[in-house]
């Protein structure tokens, strides 16, 4: 004969193993991106090491807004992002570059490497004096 508290554990039991199911699913998620993440910004140094700037873009450009996931610093996560910058800037696409860079400065107007990254993006769009500009506000951001 069952006891008076066999139901109550019953429910808990149902409880924790719904709960360890959800987690499991959440966790299993999350590393299937970081692998997603890992693998495409391992690709892309391996890219960058060959010279092959345009392959290096292709493979962070979709995991870019991604690498959050895996957790780390700002500065670690910036590697990232620099990295497809000046890969970006290497393989002569400027319009991507400049969007990029303009994303960063206007994330963080008082960096002036993001500045240079923006003159050398326009320099290469061929905006002479707009590079030179940007030139300067690095150069006056400089310590």
């Amino acid at each position: 004969m069952p006891s008076r508290y066999s139901a109550h554990l019953s429910e808990i039991g149902t409880t924790v193993i719904e709960e360890l199911t959800e987690r499991n699913r959440d966790r299993e998620q999350a590393l299937s991106v970081s692998r997603e993440v890992i693998r495409f910004s391992a690709n892309a140094i391996r890219a960058v090491h060959r010279g092959a700037y345009d392959d290096a873009v292709d493979q962070l450009l979709p995991i870019r807004y991604r690498t959050h996931r895996l957790g780390g610093s700002h500065a670690q996560r910036d590697i990232i992002a620099w990295t497809l910058l000046e890969a970006a800037l290497r393989a002569e696409r400027f319009k991507l570059a400049r969007a990029l860079a303009n994303e960063r400065t206007a994330i963080k107007p008082t960096s002036a490497q993001n500045w240079r990254y923006t003159a050398r993006a326009l320099k290469g769009l061929g905006d002479d004096e707009g590079a030179e500009r940007a030139r300067a506000m690095a150069a006056s951001l400089q310590v």
